[in-house]
């Protein structure tokens, strides 16, 4: 946010925000099923496979109506000025989904399995990764390479979560 306002300004600022607002509510949506199930899980982990399955279906669904309905999101929600956060929410509706895979092995399996360390770390490479990156795409590609940052910053993670749940 901060690089974003110095190289793309509150034009660029503004487009950001306005899309990844869209984003933020569907992440407190896959907070709250994530939370909700977590202590089921950890009676139950046997259950893991059930809670990939349900998330699954409810996050590809969000993912689906966020990428197809962006337009139509921002018609209702903004005046024409934002259109250009049409594609800031077709990016960030990706990252939801990687977002997903993160909860789905990382808060709900890895931290169950003991391995909080590990997902704090896979969590650390990810930031940082992801704050490189961002000195690239926001001077390159403004409001759309913050966007680019979220996506691959939470995709990384969601790899790295996901590779080494499956090795545990």
């Amino acid at each position: 946010v901060i690089l974003l306002g110095i190289y793309g300004g509150p034009i660029a600022n503004g487009l950001y925000f306005a899309g990844k607002k869209f984003l933020d509510i569907m992440v407190q949506f896959n907070t709250v099923l994530s939370r909700t199930f977590f202590p089921f899980l950890a009676r139950r982990l046997d259950k893991h496979s059930l809670y990939v399955k349900i998330s699954g279906i409810i996050t590809f669904t969000l993912c689906i109506v966020l990428f197809f309905g962006a337009d139509l999101l921002v018609d209702i929600f903004y005046t024409d000025e934002f259109k250009d956060s049409v594609t800031v929410i077709r990016i960030l509706s990706i990252s939801l989904f990687f977002l997903f895979v993160s909860n789905i092995y990382g808060t709900n399996y890895l931290i169950l399995k003991n391995k909080d360390k590990l997902y704090r770390n896979i969590i650390a490479i990810a930031s940082l990764c992801g704050f490189v990156f961002a000195w690239f795409a926001i001077i390159n590609w403004s409001y759309i390479g913050a966007a680019a940052t979220s996506a691959f910053a939470l995709g990384l993670m969601g790899i790295l979560t996901y590779v080494y749940s499956k090795r545990v």
